[in-house]
């Protein structure tokens, strides 16, 4: 016979995790916001160039880091973003950036009106799409297809008369 346990048991360990959850949330979001000491935004200029967007197909990650008591937290995804001026980037919520227009714009990163983080990026030839680059745009997509493994167009004489040579082998 299996042991069973009363309703009215069931329902108050339940409602015993579920307060306690939601302490530890409560805790651990009030810990956050206070001990959120300094956070930086990336990338970051190199030898005063600040990151390039060359082109109207480019795009850039943003990564906001935050630092809590000595460890390195993400703070990507609840950053607010702030472009100026306004009309040469596009920043979505999740930091990722797109081009507008050409010239400099300067990045600024908010965490909930506390600290915050700024990096420039350079827009350039918005008007003229970029050649296709093979190493860098297409070998990618077939190393993430598998088809430029041996089994596919990865063989040495290549498969469905597509030679070996031109999928980068």
């Amino acid at each position: 016979m299996k042991n069973q346990q009363s309703p009215l048991i069931s329902v108050i360990r339940w409602s015993l995790l579920a307060s306690l959850s939601c302490c530890v949330v409560q805790y651990a979001h009030g810990k956050t916001e206070q001990t959120l000491s300094t956070i930086s935004i990336l990338p970051q200029p190199a030898e005063n160039l600040p990151p390039l967007l060359l082109g109207p197909d480019a795009g850039l990650q943003l990564s906001v880091t935050g630092q809590i008591e000595g460890q390195s937290v993400d703070y990507t995804r609840v950053t607010t973003y702030l472009a100026e001026p306004e009309g040469i980037v596009a920043i979505d919520p999740t930091g990722w950036v797109t081009p507008l227009a050409n010239g400099m714009v300067r990045v600024r990163a908010e965490i909930h009106d506390g600290p915050y983080a700024e990096t420039s990026i350079r827009v350039s030839e918005i008007e003229r799409s970029q050649p296709v680059h093979f190493a860098n745009d297409l070998v990618p997509i077939f190393t993430k297809f598998g088809c430029n493994s041996g089994g596919c167009h990865g063989k040495s004489g290549g498969a469905k008369r597509i030679p070996s040579f031109a999928v980068g082998i």
